[in-house]
């Protein structure tokens, strides 16, 4: 799983490029963000603003979080798929250092 580095006052973007999962006419319906902390900090890494999906790619801006502490992100996906919609879900952590 990929990990990226974040220092605590930022607040960066991350994104997750779904278009080589997607069929010729498929298309992303549906996008949400999770995260979870995987300590036991009370500054906890935050979603700012609103994500972003455009051409298959899902962009999530990120703020906050505990020098110290990692964050598993995820991005959980929907497409227009028929007759069934396609669900998946991508996920990354994210490790907070003062830089």
């Amino acid at each position: 799983m990929k990990t990226y580095t974040k220092d605590p006052a930022a607040t960066l973007d991350y994104a997750i490029d779904w278009s080589a999962r997607l069929a010729p006419s498929e298309t992303i319906a549906a996008s949400a963000w999770f995260i979870a902390a995987q300590g036991a900090s009370t500054n906890t890494l935050a979603i700012e603003g609103t994500p972003v999906s455009a051409a298959g790619k899902n962009t999530v801006f990120l703020r906050g979080g505990a020098a110290g502490e990692r964050y598993l992100v995820t991005n959980r996906i929907t497409t227009n798929s028929s007759p069934v919609a396609r669900v998946d879900e991508r996920s990354f952590i994210v490790a907070i250092v003062n830089t």
